[in-house]
């Protein structure tokens, strides 16, 4: 018995080296004639998962298998031209169903993921209130949309307001551009706080609310009025300092330059120029203001042969809001003509072939004249009589001489001896011709004007110049 039992465990062992050694064949046989022992796989995801058209669309694999590949489809069509990861946001619309598959080399799907293009809230608006200055007391506020933005799926876009005052809600707002936009003007008094929340919305989604305020700070006109009147004398004057009163922040301005010189019986014919605005100001500001003189008087009898000053007013920064040209001079063989006159250019008057001053700077003389040129903004005119810039304190032009006539404080310019003349002050001064014995005449002075709602006239002003102020 003992015998058998080992003959058979001898047959097992042998059979059991056979199966094993046969098995390590066949496994070297396959590798060896090169057959594919395992398939690719993997899983495949797309991000976002509730995407916008403003989104690129990225698939992520997990497999790094390059055997593998990326095939896309829009909407049951495929995408032969897309074989990266990434679909551009540019190439989505609103509704798209887009379908990703991980595909082997043959074409076999291993793995897929699709996502549908959901629709985009429209973009935040931006806002501003109209007026987008200050806002006066019993004026109506506008809640406007500055700039609308397109809607990113092409959807139309409205836009609803709802407003607050000092932190209560506030009812009856009216329609201007959209709905409940505008706060009539009997709802708007002095230092009320508005507070206007606009959403806009493509019929299915709205945006992130947009938030707007200010406060109510400037007094309705009230039809003040402050007259500065030149002061001085001839060719010397003082600045003047007026302070915008409290809770005003607009200012109507009317300047007038000096009138110019001229001599017996042509009296008021080179009249300085006027000029009116609008201009926004700061409660409680400053302005400087200089009032221009006439011109005269001369040393011989009425021939008060010189320029008027021009009338100036500024920020107390020196920037200028308003200025009027004073006239310039003529004699009574030469009768006044527009260059003669204040202008209401901002470029001073010329006669003759002398150089037109421009750009705030002096006027202009003949080289050999006796006569001064205008006084402007920054420089003051040449000349043996020139009268000063303002920036050099306006004085009009005085020479010594037997046959002077002085030029009128706001840079007139002086008649400097025998046949001189002289021109007017302004933004930019006049400038004389030859006078040596032609007696041709000096230009007026020039003006300036930042206002809004202007009204300007050249040689209107016969008299003294002027400011009149109103609230």
């Amino acid at each position: 018995m003992e015998v058998v039992f080992q003959q058979r465990v001898a047959v097992i062992m042998i059979r059991t080296m056979r199966a094993l050694s046969f098995a390590w064949i066949s496994a070297t046989l396959v590798t060896a004639c090169g057959s594919v022992v395992d398939p690719p796989d993997g899983e495949v995801s797309i991000s976002p998962r509730m995407p916008k058209t403003m989104d690129d669309l990225v698939a992520s694999s997990t497999s790094d298998d390059d055997r593998l590949s990326f095939q896309w489809t829009k909407s049951g069509a495929v995408r032969t031209d897309l074989f990266e990861n990434t679909v551009d946001a540019a190439l989505t619309t609103k509704g798209d169903v887009w379908r990703v598959d991980l595909v082997t080399d043959t074409g076999v799907s291993v793995s897929s993921d699709e996502v549908t293009i959901v629709n985009s809230a429209p973009a935040t608006p931006v806002l501003t209130f109209t007026p987008a200055g200050p806002l006066f007391e019993g004026a109506s506020i506008v809640c406007s949309v500055t700039t609308p933005e397109p809607d990113a799926d092409g959807d139309p876009v409205t836009y609803l307001a709802n407003w607050s005052k000092n932190n209560t809600p506030l009812v009856g707002a009216t329609m201007t551009a959209f709905a409940g936009d505008t706060v009539p003007g009997a709802q708007v008094a002095l230092n009320d706080i508005f507070v206007c929340t606009v959403s806009a919305s493509d019929g299915a989604d709205a945006s992130v609310a947009a938030v707007h305020s200010a406060m109510t700070t400037c007094l309705a006109p009230a039809a003040l009025t402050a007259t500065l009147a030149a002061n001085g004398s001839g060719p010397t004057g003082t600045l003047q300092m007026f302070t915008v009163p409290t809770s005003v922040c607009r200012l109507r301005i009317e300047a007038a330059g000096a009138v110019g010189g001229d001599n017996n019986g042509v009296a008021g014919s080179v009249n300085g120029a006027s000029m009116n605005g609008t201009f926004d100001v700061t409660p409680g500001s400053m302005l400087k203001v200089l009032v221009g003189q006439p011109a005269g008087p001369g040393a011989i009898g009425t021939q008060n042969l010189s320029g008027g000053g021009g009338t100036f007013v500024l920020t107390a920064a020196d920037a200028p809001l308003i200025i009027a040209g004073g006239g310039g001079s003529h004699f009574a063989a030469n009768p006044a003509v527009a260059e003669t006159v204040g202008r209401v250019e901002t470029s001073g008057g010329t006669v003759g072939t002398t150089v037109r001053a421009d750009n705030g700077m002096g006027g202009n003389v003949e080289a050999t004249s006796t006569s001064g040129a205008g006084g402007g903004l920054l420089t003051s005119g040449a000349g043996v009589g020139g009268g000063r810039g303002f920036t050099q304190g306006g004085t009009g032009g005085a020479v010594p001489t037997t046959e002077t006539a002085v030029g009128g404080y706001g840079g007139g310019g002086a008649r400097g001896g025998s046949f001189g003349q002289g021109a007017g002050g302004g933004y930019s001064g006049g400038s004389c011709g030859d006078t040596s014995g032609t007696w041709v005449g000096c230009g007026g002075g020039g003006s300036f004007n930042s206002g809004t709602a202007q009204v300007n006239t050249a040689g209107s002003n016969p008299a003294a110049g002027y400011v009149r102020i109103s609230w």
